[in-house]
């Protein structure tokens, strides 16, 4: 794919975002070589220009690549700065004030078709606008972090051995997969997303500490009762469930033979994951946290459904009880498919 050079972005501001992000997955791809890829090429990061949004962990020469389409960053911009627009979410956020963000732009409803487009009104002020890059920005940290979990899990061998392919692909899947290789497809994101989790609680972290220092990212990401990693988990989920409503489409029913479970399910797996890997520090509340989550939650369901995202009407009883079966369908699939590339993971499982 022809790479994409950020120097040509005019915007000061979005350039400088374009860089941040380049510099973390280096960061990213950096320490896990470091801590398991020891006698393995190297990670290389670059934004690549291709006419679908979509993300790539492959193998290129003397290096492992991840590739992201260089409009990835921005429509997440976008899509939280619609979101963020709408007073009721986030509401421990100020609305008011001077707006730093004005504007109607046409924003593509459907990455899988580039032609689809909705006008979009986009009105913030300055936390806000703050808040809406700096989730949009999480979120492309998570891609990333995917990515590399395709790379640590031996899967970019795995589909050139199994499928004569030479990259994995993300977010946006045309071509069905039948059988024995959509299962092991779906074993392998799920797989993935168990080390991108693992990654981002560390970038979680992060926030947090910073926000000890820098008053913006405090007034969003940490509260007066100290209960901060509650609430930045909470945040941080509803904010990847929103993405994926947007990147994959919410559909009315689980669609087996996609690689990628529906948006719900993933954000639900997603939160145990995470969940698991803070339950047991000192003074986590569990019960807060689950709250808290519920709440930020409900907000995007509603913001989605207004942005036609979310079809709030099969979100019934029967359709909770699916996403339980589909949870336990994709852990079945992990337990068999896990050894498929056990032979190049760069980890053991256990």
């Amino acid at each position: 794919m022809p790479p994409f050079d950020i120097t040509n972005i005019s915007d000061e501001g979005l350039r400088r975002e374009y860089q941040f992000l380049e510099s973390r997955a280096g960061n990213i791809a950096r320490s896990v070589t470091a801590a398991y890829g020891a006698g393995r090429k190297p990670i290389v990061f670059r934004y690549i220009n291709e006419s679908e949004f979509n993300a790539y962990a492959g193998e290129d020469g003397n290096a492992y690549t991840v590739e992201v389409n260089a409009s990835m960053p921005l429509f997440g911009v976008i899509l939280f700065s619609r979101l963020l627009s709408d007073a009721a979410v986030f509401p421990f956020l100020d609305a008011d004030g001077m707006k730093a963000s004005d504007y109607a732009l046409p924003f593509i409803i459907d990455p899988a078709d580039f032609d689809r487009r909705v006008d979009w009104q986009i009105k913030l002020n300055g936390i806000r606008a703050f808040a809406a890059s700096t989730i949009a920005d999480i979120c492309s940290t998570f891609v990333i972090c995917h990515e590399v979990g395709h790379i640590m899990s031996g899967h970019v061998e795995g589909i050139r051995f199994y499928e004569r392919r030479a990259r994995v692909a993300e977010l946006v899947s045309r071509a069905r997969i039948a059988g024995t290789t959509a299962a092991r497809r779906q074993a392998w994101e799920y797989d993935a997303d168990v080390i991108a989790a693992s990654l981002l609680t560390q970038f979680v972290d992060q926030l947090i500490e910073i926000g000890e220092r820098d008053a913006r990212v405090r007034t969003i990401f940490c509260r007066d009762d100290g209960r901060n990693l509650e609430h930045t988990i909470a945040i941080v989920v509803a904010g990847l469930f929103a993405y994926f409503s947007y990147v994959q489409g919410m559909r009315h029913r689980l669609d087996k033979r996609s690689s990628h479970p529906a948006p719900i399910v993933r954000a639900h797996y997603l939160k145990d994951m995470l969940f698991a890997a803070v339950r047991d520090r000192n003074g986590f509340d569990a019960g807060l946290f689950h709250a808290l989550l519920d709440d930020r939650v409900d907000e995007m369901l509603i913001a989605l459904e207004q942005v036609e995202l979310f079809n709030a009407s099969v979100h019934s009883e029967a359709y909770i009880d699916d996403i339980e079966s589909e949870l336990e369908r994709l852990q079945v699939l992990q337990r068999q498919h896990r050894p498929s590339c056990a032979r190049w993971a760069w980890i053991g499982w256990g």
